[in-house]
């Protein structure tokens, strides 16, 4: 997903990207690294991690939050010299919000789920064969069930971008999630959000 998405975006700007990453690509995130500073990836990596491993039904006040983040330290699952950087109020600000609070009232709710699907290469690679297929792998960030389908949820980590340019940079990879829960599990996809952590914004994704 990360690659189509990518290659969506420099598409408009009349660029190519391959599709294929070499499998010396894949390393470990480096934010489990000890280091002193984070880039962007890297924070990302590790508010995403935040968000998986938080307990939903521990207190997620972000004093709460805060105690949960320095449990996951202990644990070694987030470094404990670069805890002090999780955002720990935005965290919390997504369980006040009316979206938070259906996650958590949800009987069915997925984190981290990975998938895999076949599409056509031609949907993405016009000069592609009528009978190619691309593998398309990713992980939904969150995933939970209402009373009219599965509701999908992405956590967004830029900063200095409104929701309008987040909405532009994520509509391919949120469709492609879309399709691949329907595909999968056979039940649609009735909602999709990203909540941007650094403004504590829900954004809507569905049109």
């Amino acid at each position: 997903v990360t690659e189509i998405k990518r290659r969506f975006a420099e598409h408009e700007e009349q660029a190519a990207v391959p599709f294929v990453k070499s499998a010396d690509s894949y390393e470990k995130p480096r934010f489990l690294q000890t280091k002193k500073r984070l880039d962007a990836a890297e924070y990302g990596t590790m508010m995403h991690t935040v968000m998986q491993m938080i307990d939903l039904k521990g207190d997620l006040s972000a004093g709460g939050i805060k105690k949960q983040v320095d449990t996951l330290a202990e644990r070694e699952l987030i470094p404990a010299d670069l805890a002090e950087e999780v955002d720990c109020e935005a965290v919390a600000a997504f369980f006040d919000l009316p979206l938070g609070k259906r996650m958590l009232d949800s009987k069915d709710v997925r984190r981290e789920l990975p998938f895999g699907i076949l599409i056509p290469a031609k949907e993405y690679y016009p000069d592609a064969g009528d009978d190619e297929t691309i593998f398309v792998q990713g992980v939904v960030d969150a995933l939970f069930m209402t009373d009219t389908g599965w509701t999908l949820l992405d956590y967004k980590t830029d900063r200095g971008a409104d929701a309008e340019t987040l909405k532009h940079r994520y509509r391919v990879q949120i469709d492609l999630y879309r399709r691949a829960i329907k595909e999968l599990t056979g039940i649609p996809v009735t909602n999709s959000y990203l909540y941007a952590l650094a403004t504590k914004r829900v954004i809507p994704m569905n049109g």
